[in-house]
């Protein structure tokens, strides 16, 4: 626990000297910095962002084809005061997939997904989630050729643990500086499927991704 409140203290800190506060923040031991702070900022919106290594099986039935992707998911949370946290939000990748003989396939995926979150209690320890949404794959090869393009569908569930019910103290000092209510640790599970069987390239892949979120 200590290194998690040096992370939110330290954080936190930075915070202050930016926004003028450093007074209210060098008063931690005391009662009266503490009702100093405001309560949990509006909650509106999720920033996720996660790596896993991405393997397409099916698209080389000879060769293992994988490499390093990065993702990031924007979520818009209209009902955060309700039963749980459902969501819309966009999502938008990378995925660096080795060919074989120095070439590389490059893959961006862009999309949109809806999300619920099983997150009843403030700052709730950990936090059951699925998802489900579409993706338009936009691929190139590193020899050169145009810019191609197949849609998938994708779904999956997740595990988050939430950082601000470890140190609760620390996430509210980092809340009333910069209006980060949470931040935590994920991984899920993700597929993709291709959306008709029509399509030239076959990118569909499943995978274990770890990341981070922050809920503001």
């Amino acid at each position: 626990m200590s290194s998690f409140r040096w992370c939110f203290g330290t954080l936190a800190v930075v915070t202050g000297l930016f926004s003028g506060s450093v007074t209210a923040l060098g008063a931690e031991g005391s009662s009266s910095a503490m009702t100093r702070l405001p309560l949990v900022s509006p909650l509106t919106t999720g920033l996720n962002l996660s790596y896993y290594r991405v393997s397409l099986p099916k698209l080389d039935s000879e060769r293992q084809l994988s490499g390093p992707a990065l993702n990031l998911e924007v979520e818009w949370l209209p009902f955060s005061d309700l039963w749980g946290k459902p969501a819309i939000g966009t999502t938008f990748g990378y995925q660096n997939v080795m060919l074989g003989d120095r070439k590389i396939l490059h893959v961006m995926p862009v999309g949109l997904f809806a999300s619920y979150r099983f997150d009843y209690l403030y700052r709730q320890w950990l936090v059951p989630y699925v998802k489900g949404g579409g993706v338009a794959n936009f691929y190139q090869s590193s020899a050169g050729g145009r810019v191609q393009s197949d849609g998938q569908w994708i779904y999956g569930g997740g595990l988050a643990l939430s950082l601000g019910a470890v140190d609760t103290y620390s996430a509210r000092r980092l809340d009333a500086g910069i209006g980060i209510n949470d931040f935590q640790l994920t991984v899920e599970y993700v597929k993709s499927v291709p959306m008709s069987d029509r399509q030239t390239a076959d990118l569909s892949h499943e995978e274990f991704r770890f990341g981070i979120r922050f809920e503001i």
